[in-house]
C-alpha cells in the first residue's frame, strides 16, 4: 500500500466519523426539540427566537410586560398579514397547513403554533424570492427595525399589532 493511499484511507475515515457524529448530534438536537415542544406548548419566554434575529435571543434584559390592547382573543379566521414598513399587505391562505406558500406574494399561518392574540408565538411563512420572479412578499423583511409594527387581520376586524 503505497503513503499516498494510506492518507486517502485516513482521509476516508476521518470524514465518515465527522458525517456520523454530525448525524448523531442532528438526531439528539431533534429529540431535545421534539421533547421541549411537546412540554412546553404554547408557552414563549425571552429565549425564544424567530431565526431573523438569532443575536437577539441572546440579549437577557429585562423588558416591560406587553400592554394590553383591549382587543381580546378571538377564533375568527386570519384574513391579513400588514407590515407597513416594508410596504406588505398581503392575505393569509386560511388552511393552515405546513407547506411552502404556492405563488411569491403567499402568507400562511401554521395552524400548529398559536392563534394571533393568544398566548405564544403565531408563525407565519412566506417567500423572499421566487423562481422567475425574484424578489417576493418577504424580501424586505431583514430591514425592519426595533419598534416597527407587524398587524395581523382577522376576519372578524379584530388587529393585533405587534413590534419587532
Amino acid at each position: 500500500m503505497t503513503a499516498t493511499s494510506r492518507i486517502w484511507n485516513r482521509l476516508s475515515l476521518v470524514t465518515m466519523g465527522l458525517g456520523v457524529a454530525s448525524l448523531i448530534a442532528a438526531v439528539a438536537l431533534f429529540i431535545v426539540q421534539a421533547v421541549q415542544m411537546s412540554g412546553e406548548a404554547g408557552k414563549s419566554g425571552p429565549q425564544t427566537g424567530t431565526g431573523f434575529n438569532a443575536s437577539a435571543i441572546l440579549d437577557t434584559t429585562p423588558v416591560a410586560a406587553p400592554t394590553p390592547t383591549g382587543v381580546p382573543p378571538s377564533s375568527a379566521p386570519i384574513a391579513r398579514l400588514v407590515i407597513p414598513e416594508i410596504a406588505v399587505d398581503e392575505g393569509v391562505n386560511p388552511d393552515g397547513v405546513m407547506q411552502a406558500p404556492d405563488g411569491p406574494w403567499d402568507v400562511a399561518w401554521y395552524d400548529f403554533s398559536a392563534r394571533p392574540g393568544f398566548v405564544g408565538n403565531a408563525v407565519f411563512s412566506g417567500h423572499v424570492d421566487y423562481v422567475n420572479v425574484g424578489p417576493a412578499v418577504f424580501w424586505d423583511l431583514g430591514q425592519l427595525e426595533m419598534d416597527d409594527v407587524i398587524e395581523v387581520h382577522l376576519e372578524d376586524g379584530a388587529v393585533y399589532r405587534y413590534r419587532v
